[in-house]
């Protein structure tokens, strides 16, 4: 019996293991389904142009997938979650990666993007986007890759034009899920529509005179007919105002050649790194920069109770090790951390930054750290 009861808690465990990778790959797959379908490309006159929107359906299933490979908390999930959505903006606006490939001798030329680019709507009417990266204003060489905006559609079935393609007047990109939505949205209106009907009477003309039985018998039958007849009744699509002022993208531009290169890690031996930052000095008056490198190796790899040991005296007054914990998974820190960081020292501040990635775009996370002095060596001022 007992041996019985040890085999199902091995089964019961391993089935922990695996299920997790498994429903992460789900996950993966469910969100690179919707992706799919909301992808497309045209080719232009020396380049190539391709797009990919961003629906509020797509949350879910790349959050779970992202979480379950990061490992994640669910404080962790959910400050990842908030990052993911504020910073795509995709509850609110209609959000699409756009990428432009410029291969020709000359560069590419869109200015202006606002007039270049637009959302098309069923019915024909036109939509300027409320904010896009400046960089398309530029002479495209190359790659270039950045966020457009557009205002928030009810439903989502439109295309996207773009003109300065180089072969025709403008290119029309359409999307497989739109025209999904397309199919359903029409569905339901017959449905609703077949709801309101008409009665129709027809009177039949009269029958050739023949006995007085045949006579009494059509004068007792009905000669009334019903003919159902479906009223068609188009609604006019709701269309938002576009505010007149472009929203601003600093807080979340991706990262320039510049600053990409900064934060390269691929030549750094990580592993030896944070090995050797996790050993504790057992020196007094260890200097800040080591103290600081051990609390974010320690975050890295979520121990948070070996990083609480490092704050401050006023510190750990004001946060107990619970309330601690908390901050420190809503800051979603941990998972951009471990891709690589810089440190940029102003006095007894560090400043730290970090990539986050999303999707195709990354992202800086930045943040600021207090160093203090003590008795026994370096703190951090939390």
């Amino acid at each position: 019996m007992k041996q019985r009861h040890v085999v199902l808690i091995l089964i019961l465990i391993l089935g922990t293991f695996v299920a997790s990778p498994l429903w992460g790959m789900e996950a993966l797959a469910r969100a690179t389904d919707i992706l799919e379908k909301w992808t497309s490309f045209h080719w232009g006159r020396d380049c190539l142009v391709w797009l990919v929107h961003y629906p509020e359906e797509l949350i879910e299933p790349w959050v779970d997938a992202e979480s379950t490979r990061a490992a994640m908390s669910s404080q962790e999930k959910e400050a990842y979650k908030k990052a993911f959505v504020d910073q795509l903006r995709i509850e609110e606006t209609e959000s699409f990666l756009v990428t432009v490939y410029s291969f020709g001798v000359k560069p590419l030329l869109l200015h202006p993007f606002s007039e270049a680019i637009s959302m098309l709507l069923p019915d024909g009417t036109r939509i300027q986007p409320l904010s896009y990266e400046l960089k398309f204003d530029e002479p495209i060489n190359g790659v270039v890759q950045g966020l457009v905006f557009f205002p928030r559609q009810n439903v989502p079935v439109f295309s996207i034009a773009m003109k300065g393609m180089g072969i025709s007047d403008e290119s029309i990109f359409e999307f497989a899920a739109a025209k999904e939505n397309d199919r359903n949205t029409e569905t339901v209106a017959v449905a609703e529509q077949s709801k309101k009907k008409e009665r129709v009477v027809i009177e039949l003309p009269p029958l050739k005179e023949g006995s007085k039985e045949e006579k009494k018998e059509k004068e007792e039958q009905k000669t009334e007919k019903v003919v159902k007849a479906e009223i068609e009744k188009i609604e006019e699509p709701f269309v938002p105002v576009v505010p007149p002022v472009k929203i601003d993208l600093s807080g979340y531009e991706p990262l320039t050649k510049e600053e990409e290169e900064k934060i390269d890690t691929s030549s750094v031996d990580t592993k030896s790194l944070k090995e050797s930052a996790l050993e504790k000095s057992s020196e007094l008056g260890a200097d800040k920069e080591k103290v600081l490198e051990e609390f974010l190796a320690h975050w890295q790899k979520g121990n948070v109770e070996e990083m609480y040991d490092l704050l401050s005296t006023d510190a750990k007054k004001m946060w107990n090790i619970g309330s601690f914990k908390k901050d420190v998974e809503s800051k979603n820190m941990r998972v951009p951390l471990s891709g690589g960081y810089s440190v940029e020292w102003n006095g007894e501040q560090a400043r730290i930054t970090s990539v986050q990635k999303l999707l195709f775009v990354r992202t800086l996370r930045k943040m600021t750290i207090s160093m203090v002095g003590e008795k026994d060596g370096w703190r951090v001022q939390w």
